[in-house]
């Protein structure tokens, strides 16, 4: 989820705080336990500043593991001890780990995902219903934070808030699973290899990429009506054994590892490869890319890999990335 997400359930944890009568909820504190515990499994964020590629391999990865989801709750107590001393050290504790938890946990139902089993499991965990940004979500907090304002009693409005919530959860999931259904309609189900399915900002709107053993097929549902607006005849997967240049990249590596539903395309005219992310169709342009400049032995000069909304600012890009 987004990082507003993720404070506004924080501060429903304080909310939540209200039950203990160990500890002022409302104090700078706990306040502060609540909000870190709430954002501190993102602090991988910082390796944006290291590059694309090594933030879109490793985001939600190892800071999101089950180590971490242990660790987490420790070093946030231990450091609100050593800067306040008079608290409930258990309590405390006993806060941070939901608040870890629950950002990991709400984490999995979005498109991007987590490794949350690592290191059992190095697997992304995507259940894709929930959009990184829900509306629906943030406006529910909000009545939430109005309601506990002027009347108080925050642990019973914020339980009946997180009931509407899992209820609007399930209303996704079953969303989700309707759509997958109706798509037979428009495609015969025994040569579907791979669909994903996944929500906008909007309720009734949903990215829809699926692959079957001849055609990829790119569109959108709109309740359930189903579009699709591109079909890509499918080609032999690329022969990175080929090009060893082209497979060690940095950039290339991050994307393949991001996406598992993805074209590639040759312009021999212009020395390009480009690796399409088809999940995120926005507009007529796929913003999800990884582009490779190569030279005639294939040695790979500048790539690049990243959201970028427009050729030109792609094109910008790439050759100042080494």
């Amino acid at each position: 989820m987004d990082t507003l997400t993720h404070t506004c359930m924080g501060v429903g944890l304080v909310a939540f705080g209200t039950i203990d009568p160990s500890i002022q909820s409302t104090s700078l504190p706990f306040i502060i336990t609540a909000i870190t515990a709430s954002q501190i499994p993102d602090i991988d964020t910082v390796l944006k500043l290291t590059g694309n590629a090594n933030y879109i391999t490793h985001h939600r990865g190892f800071t999101h593991s089950l180590p971490m989801q242990l660790i987490w709750p420790i070093l946030i107590t231990a450091l609100i001890y050593l800067i306040f001393k008079d608290i409930n050290i258990l309590h405390y504790y006993l806060f941070a780990q939901l608040g870890v938890s629950l950002h990991i946990f709400v984490d999995i139902f979005n498109a991007y995902g987590t490794q949350a089993l690592r290191p059992f499991s190095n697997q992304w965990i995507q259940l894709a219903v929930i959009n990184t940004i829900d509306y629906f979500i943030l406006f529910m907090h909000g009545i939430g934070f109005i309601l506990w304002y002027f009347i108080g009693h925050g642990f019973i409005i914020f339980t009946i808030i997180y009931i509407i919530l899992i209820l609007y959860y399930i209303s996704r999931f079953y969303y989700q699973y309707t759509i997958k259904k109706y798509i037979h309609h428009f495609i015969d189900s025994e040569t579907i290899e791979q669909y994903f399915i996944a929500p906008t900002m909007r309720y009734k709107v949903w990215r829809i990429a699926i692959r079957t053993s001849e055609y990829d097929y790119v569109g959108r549902a709109h309740g359930l009506t189903i579009n699709f607006y591109d079909k890509f005849k499918r080609k032999e997967p690329f022969n990175f054994e080929k090009y060893p240049e082209i497979k060690h990249d940095k950039n290339v590596r991050a994307f393949i590892h991001f996406s598992p539903f993805y074209r590639y395309e040759w312009d021999y005219a212009r020395n390009e490869l480009r690796f399409i992310d088809l999940r995120y169709l926005e507009k007529g342009h796929y913003p999800f890319v990884a582009i490779v400049k190569y030279d005639d032995q294939f040695n790979v000069p500048s790539s690049y890999t990243g959201w970028v909304f427009s050729e030109d600012k792609l094109q910008q890009k790439v050759p100042i990335q080494n």
